[in-house]
């Protein structure tokens, strides 16, 4: 806990009040002090960018940084100052209620279970009793709803038999307890006793009427059966006669069937005959698909096997003179195509090798041409880099000796800024107060000024003693 925590708890609530309110107070008066200056920092920082490549710009970025940072860091101040009353406070308020809230929930608690307990006990006896009144009313709702319906379950369409025994149950009486709906029962009993009465009398009505249409059916049956049974007979008679001349009509039609079949597999055949012999009279003027652009081997091998083909008058009947001819005008065909073929062949080889020499020309004439290319381009790269090696050279040697002269020039600012700097810094080290002192140190750290005060206090007295005369006697 804080120290101005432990002052919050310990002082009277009196003048805690008084004192967060003039804390607040302050800190609102404060804020308006540095609002009141965001709109110089605005106008002297917004949108600014500095040159930090060079030690001026560094340097004016860093205190614009720490003109900024300075308000920032009261803002922060001020805030938990102000706050931390309050927080303690809160905190305060909250630990209070929460320990008397336990201190009456130990007492409250167990009476509370007492009476929930107590609550549940008597909320189940009242949902027990509740559920056995509604299973006994149901119970008896359902055997008046049975009564009541007895004269829609039995009708006249029953047996009377079975009609006249629930007659006589219902007339001995009921034999369950309806309790307080005893009345309705009694009533629904005594309906029910009318209705079965008024069935039993419509079934009996209904059996004497269905025997009597039973007789008159099976008289009716007997006349039908006798008409059926002569009529069966005269269409048996139809049926043998008009089969019989069915059958002799199908045995007519199977001879014409059987002759029409023979004569369509003679013509069938014969048909297929000449299929064959015009495909080898086709064959024999030798294959369609050689061309004067085929080899003349191939056209002399099938030259060769039509001429040596035999000709049968078993294979091409009364058109083997048809076949003949065929193949004599093949032969001529086939010898034509391969005298075209070696001409195709001898002009094709012929127009290749002129092909291959002029390639062989063109090739050789290319690689000498690109060879001269080639060296000429070496040629041109090499000058090109004897000049940019030496253009580089002379670049490099003037870009030295600037740098050199560049860092000649900032070495000299450097020394001279430090020298201005430490004197500025001691003449405004030796003005500083403590509180200024540490918002120095916080500034350069980046960090919160309290933070760089409670360690600067941390140190004993003696240590800056002893580093005093250190430094002392390090300069002397």
């Amino acid at each position: 806990m804080s120290t101005a925590e432990s002052q919050v708890i310990a002082a009277p609530e009196g003048e805690l009040l008084s004192a967060d309110l003039q804390k607040v107070g302050a800190a609102l008066t404060e804020y308006s002090k540095v609002d009141a200056g965001l709109a110089e920092l605005r106008k002297s920082y917004a949108g600014v960018v500095y040159d930090v490549g060079t030690s001026a710009g560094m340097d004016a970025a860093r205190k614009a940084r720490l003109a900024i940072r300075e308000p920032r860091y009261r803002v922060e101040e001020i805030r938990r100052s102000a706050k931390a009353p309050l927080l303690a406070l809160g905190k305060q308020i909250d630990g209070e209620a929460k320990r008397i809230t336990a201190e009456l929930l130990q007492l409250e608690a167990p009476i509370d279970e007492q009476i929930r307990t107590e609550e549940t006990r008597r909320e189940t006896e009242r949902k027990a009793k509740e559920d056995a009144e509604r299973a006994r009313v149901l119970a008896i709702q359902t055997k008046l709803a049975k009564l009541q319906s007895l004269p829609e379950a039995y009708t006249s369409a029953l047996a009377p038999a079975k009609l006249a025994e629930i007659i006589t149950q219902l007339e001995a009486g009921l034999t369950f307890d309806y309790q307080e709906f005893a009345d309705a029962a009694e009533a629904l009993r005594q309906a029910a006793l009318v209705a079965l009465r008024a069935a039993h009398i419509e079934a009996l009505e209904r059996v004497e009427r269905e025997a009597a249409a039973e007789a008159e059916r099976a008289a009716d049956e007997a006349r039908r059966a006798a008409e059926r049974a002569a009529e069966e007979a005269r269409i048996r008679e139809e049926r043998a006669r008009l089969e019989a001349e069915q059958a002799e009509a199908d045995a007519r039609m199977k001879a014409e069937r059987e002759r029409m079949e023979a004569e369509r597999a003679r013509i069938e055949a014969a048909q297929r005959r000449n299929a064959e012999i015009d495909q080898r009279i086709r064959a024999l003027s030798g294959p369609a698909y050689l061309t004067a652009t085929d080899s003349p081997v191939l056209i002399d091998q099938v030259l060769g096997q039509l001429a040596d083909a035999t000709l049968t008058e078993a294979d091409y009947g009364e058109r083997l003179g048809e076949a003949q001819e065929a193949r004599k005008a093949g032969v001529t065909r086939l010898q034509a195509l391969w005298k075209a073929a070696l001409a195709h062949k001898e002009e094709h080889e012929r127009l290749a090798r002129q092909r291959a020499e002029q390639e062989e020309l063109a090739r050789a004439q290319a690689e000498r041409e690109a060879e001269i290319a080639r060296r000429e381009r070496e040629q041109e790269a090499a000058e090109a880099e004897r000049k940019w090696l030496a253009e580089q050279e002379a670049q490099k040697e003037a870009e030295r000796k600037a740098e050199a002269e560049r860092l000649e020039r900032e070495r000299q600012e450097r020394e001279a800024e430090q020298a201005r700097r430490r004197a500025e810094s001691g003449e405004q080290f030796l003005r500083m107060n403590a509180e200024g002192i540490v918002r120095w140190i916080a500034s350069e750290l980046g960090c919160e000024r309290i933070i760089v005060a409670e360690r600067l206090a941390e140190i004993p007295r003696e240590d800056w003693f002893e580093l005093a005369q250190q430094t002392e006697e390090a300069a002397a």
